[in-house]
């Protein structure tokens, strides 16, 4: 599934400037691209967490809520982020978009995240089961949002506590439950290691 694929880089105002090889883009510090994150939530409202295959080079083995990726050049994020769910996980959903936040995020000697995210949320339809693709998500876990934002051992990627911070902005009536953990979100923000550009 991986394949080559290239990334659209952007300047800090989200303006596009070029195109750079994925792997180029997050070696060192980076190069500014855009991305997404896609926050899928279930019919009894948990949040689907994808933990990221053993394979990545960039936060094996981490959760992530749900799912995160790169639009194509010339093609909207939602579009890009229903694709990539159909791809990764083998489910669809409608999402919204609740805007982007650029931020860097190294990993070790590895390389690093420097990406202009948008933030997209959607709600599975009952019965909807996900079937991830392997060199993509080593497994998946529905969780209450209590347990995601208040059980310390379930760590997420930084970008995911970026995207619930956006929630938190929301005036969307499905994400008002959200705002119960404000302080934890902000708590998680504080321990993640990045920084916003």
């Amino acid at each position: 599934m991986r394949g080559t694929r290239e990334v659209v880089l952007v300047d800090l105002a989200g303006r596009e400037i070029g195109l750079a090889d994925l792997g180029q883009a997050h070696r060192g510090v980076g190069q500014l691209h855009r991305a997404f994150t896609a926050v899928l939530f279930d019919a009894q409202g948990r949040v689907l967490l994808a933990q990221r295959a053993s394979s990545k080079p960039l936060w094996p083995g981490w959760w992530d809520a749900t799912v995160a990726s790169h639009p194509r050049q010339g093609e909207a994020v939602l579009v890009a982020g229903e694709r990539r769910l159909q791809e990764e996980l083998g489910v669809e959903a409608q999402l919204i978009d609740l805007g982007t936040f650029n931020y860097f995020a190294p990993f070790g000697g590895a390389g690093s995240e420097r990406e202009s995210c948008s933030a997209l949320f959607g709600w599975l339809s009952p019965g909807q089961e996900p079937n991830p693709h392997p060199e993509e998500i080593a497994g998946v876990l529905s969780v209450e949002l209590e347990r995601l934002f208040e059980d310390s051992s379930l760590d997420l990627c930084p970008w995911a506590w970026l995207a619930f911070e956006l929630a938190l902005r929301s005036s969307d009536p499905r994400l008002a439950p959200v705002a119960n953990y404000r302080n934890a979100i902000e708590l998680r923000l504080h321990k993640a290691d990045f920084e916003r550009l």
